[in-house]
């Protein structure tokens, strides 16, 4: 019996999983509310956007898999989007918060939809590959975040010399 084909190993995996995702939502989107006034409204629109997506996506896969209900699954995953795009974005601009809890509700959708449809095929390997993309965005999103702070900092602050 492999870890795919243990129920035990799914809800094991699925709660790691799960605890990655809302621990590493809560840490970038501090980090993008502190920086907030030093990026510009683009970098603030996508990031809202990004963040809320890629949890949404993550979160709603592992409540699909975890609750096999594809209702609830999808509510809970779309109002986690949700969350997660306006408090994101709304400390830069209602734009920002606007496109981030719309890409949240798209992504809890769709990943309420892929891990409904893969609870039967292979439910570990696909939250481990959701994990890894997820991940890989932030890491990204982490970076463009640090590199555009301090230059929109500087920048504003050679205008006035």
């Amino acid at each position: 019996m492999t870890i795919t084909d243990s129920s035990s190993g799914v809800a094991v995996v699925n709660g790691i999983s799960l605890t990655v995702v809302a621990l590493s939502t809560l840490s970038l989107t501090i980090r993008i509310r502190a920086y907030s006034s030093q990026l510009s409204k683009m970098t603030a629109m996508m990031a809202a956007m990004a963040l809320a997506m890629m949890t949404g996506l993550a979160a709603g896969t592992i409540l699909g898999i975890w609750l096999q209900s594809l209702f609830f699954s999808t509510a809970l995953g779309m109002l986690w989007g949700i969350a997660v795009g306006y408090f994101t974005g709304e400390r830069h601009s209602w734009l920002a918060a606007m496109d981030g809890m719309l890409s949240g509700i798209m992504g809890g959708m769709m990943g309420a939809m892929l891990g409904v449809m893969e609870i039967d095929d292979h439910p570990v390997l696909t939250v481990i590959f959701m994990d890894a993309i997820m991940l890989l965005i932030m890491a990204i999103l982490y970076n463009c975040i640090k590199s555009e702070a301090p230059t929109h900092k500087q920048r504003s602050l050679s205008t006035y010399e």
